[in-house]
């Protein structure tokens, strides 16, 4: 329980840092996720989610209680709407982009259980679900 809270609070520090170094390449985005889901291996319950990103590609997904800090990768789209996109697995949701007003788009990389689901369902006819959630 010690380490844990070494290693929130370090992240935290961390983060403040960060944002504070670095300029903002866009302003945030909110949503409200009406379902828990996973960025990358944490996991995040429904609720209102702040999303911005900083140069290089990092993404900060912060809730009232909890956050996760990713790495991603640029991608490009027509659609000028921001939202997040999910891929649905059975009943977990993993966040697998995030697009921000102008059709500029941030992909994660895939994380662990969405490789074992990936796997397991490929010898199946189980397909992934994409679920869109609009920003406000």
């Amino acid at each position: 329980m010690k380490e844990l809270l070494i290693k929130v609070a370090g992240a935290a520090i961390v983060m403040t840092v960060s944002l504070a170094a670095t300029s903002v390449e866009a302003a945030g985005l909110r949503v409200n996720v009406p379902f828990a889901f996973s960025v990358r291996d944490a996991q995040m319950p429904a609720g209102v989610y702040t999303i911005t990103s900083i140069q290089g590609g990092t993404l900060f997904v912060r809730g009232f209680k909890n956050g996760a800090v990713v790495l991603t990768d640029g991608v490009s789209g027509s659609d000028s709407t921001p939202r997040l996109v999910f891929f649905k697995y059975g009943e977990r949701y993993v966040l697998h982009q995030v697009w921000a007003v102008g059709g500029a788009g941030r992909e994660l990389p895939a994380s662990k259980l969405e490789r074992e689901r990936r796997s397991a369902q490929s010898g199946s006819d189980a397909q992934v679900e994409q679920v869109v959630v609009p920003a406000f």
